[in-house]
Order: structure tokens, then sequence, then C-alpha cells
């Protein structure tokens, strides 16, 4: 399966490279700008990501499906789903918010990891860092605990602190933000879902996770499988990003985002790949999807139907919606089956084979 994703993916890519990586540019752009508002405003970035990021993801989506059917795209076009990609129930599906509060939980774990590690590698090459540290541990420590006495020590001594300080902080950022990205990339084929689906933006959200429960492992070994030149790609913008903002700023907050500027536009020629694999990885998980779905419209009838002093109407309209749910359900069955039948069939006539070997 990893092979075929590659195959495919690689092929749409050098079919229509120059509308991809075009449409690819626009999307990067805007994030890249998005960064830099978020880093000039810490915070802009609740209403750039929600209101303009996700919208253009969105577009983005749409664009590489339409090159994959059609085969050309107006570049025109590009923006002409930006409304669409505006509704609650696209914009949800990426579950950015979430993603957020998850990478900043580790970025604040990674802060505490790093502070440790640092607190015992940083003192073998520099000794001035240990005896300051030592120093500043005793006036926590000390029974008459000055707060305005520590910050000056700490500021007294910033040329010391400040450039580990900002290296762990780094390193934080790094490592949370790459999650956050990825965390977008996997819901992705949540918005595949939410375009056929008839159900709101909750219905596609309880959808998504129940198929990622069950796919959660094999999703994370196929997607890491393809994408893992696009998080190196990352890894190595950040860090040069990074370091040629260290010579300018003294403050981790920009040096971060700087790096993140750079990690994004290194991943800029790989963004093709990453919207072909998701493509294909949720036209191989749509039956699941459609399993999911056809249990919670059987699930609401049912809920529906429990109901009593329902008048005939009432009754005839629920009785419709049984009939149309077991019909869901009968469908799906009969395109599960056959599947199940070769593969039992495949099995079967290779267990004759290696008996035949052996006779």
């Amino acid at each position: 399966m990893l092979k075929d994703l590659w195959f495919n993916a690689k092929k749409m890519y050098r079919k229509n490279a120059r509308p991809l990586l075009a449409v690819s540019f626009a999307f990067t752009i805007v994030l890249i700008a998005s960064i830099v508002l978020n880093a000039a405003l810490p915070g802009s970035g609740f209403l750039t990501v929600p209101l303009v990021v996700l919208p253009l993801l969105f577009c983005l989506q749409i664009a590489y499906s339409r090159l994959q059917q059609e085969g050309q795209l107006d570049l025109k076009e590009f923006n002409h789903f930006y409304v669409l990609g505006m509704s609650g129930k696209f914009r949800r599906s990426y579950r950015a918010l979430a993603s957020f509060f998850k990478s900043l939980l580790i970025f604040i774990f990674l802060i505490f990891a790093f502070g440790i590690i640092a607190g015992y590698v940083v003192p073998l090459f520099n000794p001035e860092f240990a005896t300051l540290s030592e120093e500043f541990v005793q006036m926590a420590e000390g029974s008459a605990f000055d707060y305005e006495a520590m910050m000056s020590f700490l500021n007294e001594h910033l040329d010391v602190f400040m450039p580990v300080a900002n290296v762990i902080s780094c390193l934080a950022l790094a490592f949370s933000s790459l999650f956050f990205f990825g965390g977008l990339a996997a819901n992705m084929m949540a918005v595949h879902f939410a375009l056929t689906s008839p159900g709101d933006g909750r219905f596609v959200a309880f959808t998504h996770h129940a198929v990622m429960n069950e796919i959660r492992g094999e999703y994370r070994r196929l997607f890491l499988g393809i994408t893992w030149p696009s998080i190196l790609l990352y890894v190595f913008g950040f860090a040069l990003g990074s370091v040629l903002a260290w010579f300018n700023f003294d403050d981790y907050w920009m040096i971060a985002n700087f790096g993140m500027i750079l990690g994004v536009l290194f991943v800029w020629p790989t963004l093709p790949i990453v919207l072909g694999a998701e493509e294909q990885l949720y036209r191989k998980y749509a039956g699941r999807y459609a399993f999911h779905m056809t249990m919670q419209f059987k699930n609401l009838v049912n809920d529906l139907s429990s109901y009593k002093d329902l008048n005939a109407e009432e009754e005839a309209e629920i009785a419709e919606l049984k009939k149309q749910a077991e019909e869901l359900e009968k469908k799906l069955s009969e395109t599960e089956t056959p599947a199940s039948e070769n593969k039992k069939t495949s099995d079967s006539s290779k267990d004759s084979d290696s008996s035949d070997k052996k006779e």
C-alpha cells in the first residue's frame, strides 16, 4: 500500500507539476504572512487561521481534487471555494483549535523536559552558567524570598541565561509547531468526508473520530511513510531559519517564528505529495466512513422510533427513514461482502497452491 501511495502521488505530481506548485505556493505565501503577523502581533493567529488559512487550505484540497479528476485547473478559480471553506462544516473539520491546545501542552512539556536536560548538559560546557544557576537556586530556596532581587539577578546575568532559554524555547516550538501542522494534515480526510456527508460539522467530527480510532496505527504508518521528506525539510528549514535569525534577534519568539517561516517554505515543493497521500488514504478508508455514517443514521432513526405520542404523519416519516437506513446498511454489506469473499478465495487458493507444492 505504501508503494502504491508513493507511485500515485508522484505520478499526479509529475503530470500536473506546474499548477500544483502554483496553488501550493499561493497557500504557502498566505500561511507565511499569517506567521509573520502572529510574530508581530501575538494572538492574531486566532483570527487569521480560521478566517484565512483554513478556507484557503480547503480551496487547495478542492483544487487538487479537480486536477486529479479533470486533469486541468484554471488558477483564477482557486479562490472560488473560499466562501464554502468559511462554513463551519468544513472549517471545523480541520479541528485547528484542538490541535493548537494539544500543541500548547506539548510545548509546555518540552520546555520543562529540555530545561531539565539543559540543567545537566550546559554546565559541562559553561562553568559560568553552572555557578550562576547554583546562586539563583540558593536565592530561590532561601528563607527570605525576594522576587525583585531574583529578577534583578536574572537581568544582570541575562547574557548567560538568555541563549540557553532561547535554545530550549525554539526547540520546544519547533516540535510543537510540527505537531500542529501534522494535526491539520491528519484531519484533511475529514474534509473529504464532509464534502459527501449530509450531516453537519458535529456529525462529520464524530464520524471522523470513530474511524480514526479504528485505523490510527495503520494510518500513521502510511502517512509518515510518505510524508517523512516533508517532515525532514521542515525540521531542516526551521533549524536554518533559527540560526540565521539568531544573529539578528535576541528573543526566542522572533527566532522561532523565522525558523517556522523557512520551514514552511522548504515544505512547499512537497505539499502536493502530501495532498495526494491524504486523498488516496481517504479513498482507502471511505468504506469505514460509510459504515459509521450508516450506523449513526440507523441509531438516530431508532431513537426517533422510541418516542411516544407520535401522530400518524410522524410515524410514516420515521418508517420511511427506517427503510432508508435499512437500504443503506444493505448496500454497505453488499459492497463489503465481495471483497471479503475475494480475500477468502485468494487465501484458500494460496493454501491449495502451497499444499500442491508440498506434494
